[in-house]
């Protein structure tokens, strides 16, 4: 009876034992395999809230918010905060999209616990079709805010375009040809104007007075461009000349749309640029004394041709 009664108590104890080393192992997987479920460094995370029944979010969840919709409707659904620590925890939520309306926007989660919040994201009726992005953050005691995202798609015609602003080239090259590093960056910044999220790859090509300078294939930028957002890319030139006038373009594409922007470039080190101009000063004030003499000489003949007019 008593080895029976043992083995109850191991049970019970086992289960919160084992339940509590699983949501930490959950956590550790969140923080290292997950990172879209978003993990505060104090022993919490928030997510999306999993299905029904599930305690814990896992590889088969939600790792963001998904939603779609035309304008005019009004989406809901609901996000999870959950407390892996040995003490309550208070936490304030807001959302970075005025879309986005929390039932609550202040909470405490009791210790293991995991507290669903409910959320409606009213579409305006003039919502542009296309893709949107917002976030819903969490905050803990420590001010240590945590996002999940909310990518929006709201139906209707797509409408891609953008475009290549502020190209320019920045160079750093050594004062004696050969004596140094010659460097080059490009800049230029890629705005989407367009309703839908785009992907875009560039091309960059460089020619000079003798010809092609540098061509880089068209290939991915490595960026997702929102509607409405800008970026600024840089990119070294490998091999930019010493002496040349080059022209840059750079051509951006995504799928049917696409952009191009210019720019150019004067490649003479300055020593040689200082030598042409000395060299230059130095003709001027030859050529002009030369004038000089010139003009004294045609005085003085002038004059004596005037003195054998007299005496004759």
């Amino acid at each position: 009876m008593h080895a029976c009664e043992r083995a109850e108590r191991d049970r019970a104890g086992w289960w919160p034992a084992r339940l509590f080393a699983f949501l930490v192992t959950a956590a550790a997987l969140l923080a290292v395999t997950a990172p879209a479920h978003a993990v505060g460094g104090g022993g919490w995370a928030v997510f999306p809230t999993p299905p029904a029944g599930t305690q814990t979010p896992g590889p088969a969840d939600r790792q963001y918010f998904y939603l779609e919709s035309a304008p005019g409707r009004t989406l809901t659904d609901h996000v999870s905060v959950v407390n892996l620590g040995a003490r309550p925890e208070t936490f304030r939520l807001h959302a970075t999209d005025p879309w986005v309306k929390l039932s609550s926007t202040g909470l405490t989660v009791p210790p293991h616990t995991r507290a669903d919040v409910p959320f409606s994201l009213a579409i305006p009726t003039t919502a542009e079709p296309g893709d949107h992005q917002g976030s819903i953050v969490a905050e803990d005691a420590g001010s240590r805010p945590v996002g999940v995202r909310i990518y929006l798609h709201v139906t209707g015609q797509p409408v891609p375009a953008f475009s290549v602003d502020d190209v320019s080239v920045r160079r750093s090259v050594p004062a004696v040809p050969g004596l140094g590093t010659n460097r080059a960056t490009l800049q230029y910044t890629l705005t989407n104007h367009g309703n839908v999220t785009l992907h875009p790859s560039v091309e960059v090509t460089e020619t000079g007075w003798f010809g092609s300078v540098y061509h880089r294939p068209l290939s991915s930028a490595g960026i997702e461009l929102p509607p409405g957002r800008s970026v600024r890319l840089n990119l070294a030139l490998p091999g930019p000349p010493l002496l040349d006038d080059v022209a840059v373009t750079v051509k951006a594409s995504d799928g049917a749309t696409g952009a191009q922007g210019q720019t150019g470039y004067l490649a003479i080190p300055w020593l040689v640029l200082v030598f042409v101009v000395l060299l230059l000063a130095v003709l001027g004030v030859w050529l002009w004394l030369r004038s000089k003499r010139s003009h004294v000489h045609r005085a003085g003949w002038w004059r004596s041709r005037e003195s054998v007019g007299v005496a004759a």
